[in-house]
């Protein structure tokens, strides 16, 4: 038996108008009252010099003067973003959207219990030898809410196994909430990594199931403390590291705007019974507005910054398994005309793939959907892919 796989293209346009590059003036006297060294780290940022200005800003995180640690903070979690995504690459601090909902059988928010309200999409009919859906087909009310509900608990299951398996890893240490939704997460340093940033052979029985977790998590956000942050005694190595946790998830395809690096200890509040803790901490945050706006046009020739993942990468709907999808369109300083979502299947002959499903939507969006491989969720099993 072959596992189903499956294609999905997320197509953005730029919109017209002209960008503006946020570059800081060179000169001593200017800068808005910025230090010579974050003025540098900046320059070396707008010109897309990613290593030059992560050590820039790491060097202000460590030596440099505290008020400008925030915002040194800030652009290395834009550099990690636009090291890790497709399309264009980030921007200065910009202001924090709401997350958008445009896609059908989307994954439910941790605390509402529900999906969140969704205009319409514009659905496209199929091409070729795939059948169009007519509005007979149309699932009933009753289907609908009874998918939701299975959905929340397929959601809920995986998030409990995903934790059960770090917990059952020694060193891990677990904080819950009183809903049963995970707090917090310690993971000792030296579980993850080896004498430098390189990641330990066996890392992937903590890497694996942590990846599971935040996809199962819906909107929720990950923010990973480097070991000493709570103290105000994180070391460089300890920051690096941080940053290489956030790129296997951004590798993985967790959406960007939700997982960030945080190497103060003044932004972020750590659970009680991890501030003593040594090693990695995971601090997760419900129900916050996600970063979606980049303000730069570094990087615009790539098109907009766009994410997409699927997880797991294959499954097997005659097992009752199926796949999260996530994807984010962030919103560039010339604008988004829109963005198409595309999931598509073989033809009858096999030869070409036409679309099962589009939806098109304009601005900035991160959505979450839960898909198995079925007709309208509880129907006949589709075609598996190549």
């Amino acid at each position: 038996m072959f596992a189903t796989k499956f294609h999905l293209i997320i197509i953005a346009a730029l919109g017209l108008g002209a960008a503006t590059l946020h570059a800081q003036p060179e000169d001593e006297g200017g800068g808005g009252g910025l230090s010579r060294p974050m003025r540098v780290a900046v320059r070396f940022y707008e010109q897309g010099d990613d290593m030059q200005a992560m050590d820039r800003f790491m060097e202000i995180l460590t030596k440099g003067d505290p008020s400008e640690r925030s915002m040194a903070n800030e652009y290395i979690n834009l550099i990690t973003h636009r090291m890790n995504t497709m399309g264009g690459a980030g921007g200065a601090p910009a202001p924090r959207l709401g997350a958008g909902s445009f896609a059908s059988e989307p994954a439910p928010s941790r605390d509402s219990g529900a999906p969140n309200p969704a205009a319409p999409p514009r659905r496209l009919d199929p091409a070729g030898a795939v059948r169009a859906r007519d509005k007979g087909e149309e699932m009933p009310a009753a289907n609908k809410a009874l998918m939701r509900k299975e959905i929340r608990a397929r959601l809920r299951a995986a998030a409990e196994k995903s934790l059960s398996d770090l917990k059952s890893i020694e060193g891990v240490r677990a904080v819950m909430r009183e809903n049963g939704d995970p707090d917090a997460l310690g993971i000792p340093s030296s579980l993850l990594f080896q004498a430098g940033i390189a990641f330990q052979k066996d890392a992937s029985k903590i890497l694996d199931p942590l990846t599971k977790l935040i996809f199962a998590l819906g909107t929720t956000q990950a923010v990973i403390l480097p070991e000493g942050t709570a103290i105000g005694d994180a070391k460089v190595m300890d920051m690096r590291r941080t940053m290489g946790i956030s790129s296997h998830l951004f590798n993985a395809g967790v959406a960007p705007p939700r997982v960030r690096v945080n190497l103060l200890n003044t932004q972020v509040d750590i659970p009680k019974a991890l501030q003593n803790f040594k090693g990695v901490v995971i601090v997760f945050v419900y129900n916050q507005p996600l970063n979606l706006v980049v303000e730069s046009a570094v990087g615009d020739e790539l098109g907009p910054p766009i994410s997409l993942g699927v997880y797991p990468s294959a499954f097997r709907p005659s097992r009752g398994q199926g796949v999260i999808v996530e994807f984010s369109v962030s919103d560039p300083p010339a604008g988004l005309v829109s963005w198409k979502f595309q999931l598509l299947q073989p033809a009858r002959d096999g030869t070409e793939l036409a679309p099962l499903q589009d939806v098109v939507g304009g601005g900035p969006v991160f959505h979450q959907i839960f898909w198995n491989g079925k007709q309208n969720y509880f129907g006949a099993g589709l075609p598996p892919g190549r």
